[in-house]
């Protein structure tokens, strides 16, 4: 289970709402509203690798950039 901060939900992962209903009946949980959320493919994607991903450029790109020759500006010395 995973509360959500400000609001009056609940979101549980791994299950289905109709198990859902049936334990909240069997220990006499009132449920008003079971509303099952689903992720786009890409999302999913996204949260699965979130740990392994770098979003840092790569050393080798940031040495590149700083040993490129400054633009000419047209004037001969």
């Amino acid at each position: 289970p995973v509360p959500t901060p400000g609001s009056h939900e609940l979101r549980i992962r791994g299950v289905d709402a109709a198990h859902i209903g049936r334990l909240a009946a069997t220990h006499g949980i009132t449920l008003h509203e079971l509303t099952p959320q689903t992720v786009s493919l890409e999302q999913a994607f996204m949260d699965l690798t979130q740990e392994s991903v770098d979003h840092r450029p790569h050393q080798q790109h940031r040495q590149h950039r700083q040993h490129q020759p400054a633009p000419a500006t047209g004037e001969a010395a």
